[in-house]
């Protein structure tokens, strides 16, 4: 793309770098740094998996570390700046119910619907909310 300063022709770059461990584009959305901390909240989950589905720890506990380690740390890092859309809205809300169904063991050909997810696990959606929490505590900073 080439853009014009007082006359001077130049050539604008598409950039993408990580800064703080928050993805950073040229156009300034922030469609891959969401996309970016669900993968990596994904991967993170895959590595306590044992424990997510140790039968031997209740689902209160599991929550909790869910919340905790997943949701809180690797989900939402960086999402004072983000600028959500619908189609990022639903990505979260998809990936919350993601681990809980891995909690449950549930897959999504069983049939379940999410709701019965959520029921089962005595857990409302609360993953915009926190965001939406922490984007305007970093605001009124």
């Amino acid at each position: 793309m080439q853009n014009n300063l007082e006359g001077a022709i130049f050539e604008s770059l598409e950039t993408t770098f990580n800064y703080l461990g928050s993805l950073v584009t040229s156009d300034a959305r922030c469609k891959k740094a969401v996309k970016k901390r669900i993968a990596v909240s994904e991967e993170r989950f895959g590595e306590m998996r044992s424990i997510f589905t140790n039968e031997n720890l209740s689902m209160k506990l599991k929550i909790w570390l869910l919340k905790c380690y997943i949701w809180s740390i690797t989900l939402t890092y960086g999402c004072e700046t983000w600028t959500l859309s619908a189609e990022l809205i639903k990505n979260i809300n998809a990936a919350e119910v993601w681990f809980l169904r891995r909690i449950l063991r549930i897959s999504y050909v069983d049939g379940d619907i999410n709701e019965d997810v959520l029921l089962r696990t005595g857990v409302e959606r609360e993953s915009l909310s926190a965001i939406s929490g922490r984007q305007f505590r970093f605001l009124s900073t």
